[in-house]
């Protein structure tokens, strides 16, 4: 701390000490923070269920923002005036979209199995590998038999890549 001057002079604060009182300073606006109590973990846990259910609603807007973008997409003069980064963009947003429709079409196949295995079990509790097991079915029983053998034969060959690696044969 330096000396001060004369003895009406202020004392000089270290900036490291916290201050002891915010004070208002007119002129300046600052902006209040909002905060929104539907997404806010002083309220509870939020009911993803619930959620899912009272935006639901947006899917449609999804499904038919996908089916846009794939319109612009094979528009070939509208393609054309587009340089590689907004392609790049254009293609980005539709497998995002595409990503999204597909994990809660997903999340909405694993409710309906824990519901129905509930309704069946009389409330009997569902661990997370049988779940799983049963999610799996219902996925392939949706897919068509072209899709069914594909995605077998991805997971296939996914197994023997990790078999490879596991031994020392990876590339």
């Amino acid at each position: 701390m330096a000396e001060k001057k004369h003895k009406h002079a202020p004392r000089e604060e270290s900036s490291k000490k916290p201050v002891s009182k915010v004070r208002e300073i007119p002129g300046l606006e600052t902006k209040k923070q909002q905060n929104d109590i539907r997404f806010d973990s002083a309220f509870g846990k939020v009911d993803e269920d619930k959620v899912l259910q009272n935006y639901s609603f947006l899917n449609k807007y999804r499904q038919n923002e996908l089916a846009d973008l794939i319109k612009m997409s094979r528009d070939k003069k509208l393609t054309s005036k587009m340089d590689e980064e907004q392609l790049d963009e254009l293609n980005l947003k539709i497998s995002r979209l595409r990503s999204r429709l597909d994990v809660i079409k997903n999340r909405e196949i694993e409710a309906k199995v824990v519901k129905d295995y509930g309704k069946q079990h009389h409330g009997r509790f569902l661990n997370h590998r049988d779940k799983q097991k049963l999610v799996n079915m219902k996925k392939y029983e949706t897919l068509s038999g072209k899709q069914r053998e594909k995605v077998i034969e991805r997971k296939r060959k996914r197994k023997l890549g990790k078999e490879m690696k596991r031994f020392g044969f990876d590339k």
